[in-house]
């Protein structure tokens, strides 16, 4: 449900899903999962990047 995951975030909607049985809701839980785990991987390199950059512009971009 699009709707439930922009309001409640990713993190939000999988703390509904904690716990409720059947293919669908394994199914939620594991793409939300999958998603908080790519997020924090693209934020861990956003901030290796702006620490390596000579452009403060730059990198104050790579840190929003």
């Amino acid at each position: 449900n699009y709707e439930k995951v922009l309001k409640l975030g990713v993190k939000g909607y999988l703390e509904i899903m904690v716990g409720k049985e059947g293919d669908l809701h394994r199914a939620a839980r594991i793409a939300c999962e999958g998603l908080v785990d790519f997020a924090s991987r693209v934020a861990q390199e956003a901030e290796r990047l702006a620490a390596a950059e000579e452009n403060t512009a730059r990198a104050a971009e790579l840190n929003e």
